[in-house]
Formats: C-alpha cells, sequence, structure tokens
C-alpha cells in the first residue's frame, strides 16, 4: 500500500469513527509516522501512539501525540525512554512480551504489555 491509500484509508477510518461516535472507545496507532500526522490533524482529540521506533519520546510529545507503542527491544535499547516518555506524559505500551520480561517492564510501570500470553501477565501481576 503507498503512502497515498495510506492517507485515503485514514481519512475513511477516522469518518467511521466518528459517524459511529466512537471517538471515547478509540485509540488510534500506526508504524506510518505520516498516518499519524494526518489522524491528529483530523481529529486534534485523537489518542495517537505510534508504534515504529524511531522516534525519541521527546519527538513524540513535541508533536502532541498520546503515546508510543514500541517493541520490547526497542526500549531495551534505549533504558531512558520509559522514563522519558512518562515525564513528558506520553503512555507507554510494549509489544509483543510473552515472557518473564513483563516483570521488568512492570516494575518501569508501563502502561500497557500486549502479549500472546494473557495468563502468564496475570500470574506475573498477581505474584504466581
Amino acid at each position: 500500500m503507498g503512502k497515498e491509500s495510506s492517507i485515503a484509508l485514514t481519512h475513511k477510518v477516522v469518518a467511521l469513527v466518528e459517524q459511529l461516535h466512537a471517538q471515547a472507545w478509540v485509540d488510534y496507532i500506526s508504524f506510518d509516522y505520516d498516518v499519524c500526522a494526518e489522524i491528529m490533524k483530523m481529529a486534534p482529540y485523537g489518542r495517537v501512539a505510534y508504534l515504529m521506533g524511531d522516534k525519541t519520546p521527546t519527538e513524540l510529545a513535541q508533536h502532541d501525540f498520546y503515546g508510543l507503542d514500541y517493541h520490547f527491544k526497542v526500549l531495551q535499547k534505549n533504558p531512558d525512554w520509559i522514563k522519558e516518555a512518562q515525564q513528558k506524559k506520553l503512555t507507554v505500551n510494549v509489544w509483543t512480551v510473552n515472557d518473564q520480561t513483563m516483570k521488568e517492564l512492570l516494575r518501569e510501570n508501563v502502561d500497557f504489555i500486549t502479549t500472546n500470553e494473557p495468563e502468564l501477565l496475570l500470574n506475573v501481576i498477581s505474584g504466581q
């Protein structure tokens, strides 16, 4: 899918969310920075998080992102980014965490953990 198609689809998605009056229930995420920027332009109320992992939390905060949504290895390579994001009032989602790395991320107070192992996450949270 080319950039033009991505932006056109973005317009359709935002329009559908508004048509359904679902703004309060929808968070937007994308690997495409331009798509994220387009959503924020069209729907300034939108909660938009960026997935690619190539922008610092400070860069995202400067452009009014709601949060970052990075693979856990990106945050392992950039250990200060969780605290930096929290200081900048960004939400922090980490994906896809399917092992004991969850414990470390919970100690860091990330907001969300995406996992294919929800039972493991529940056990980690409950201390089992």
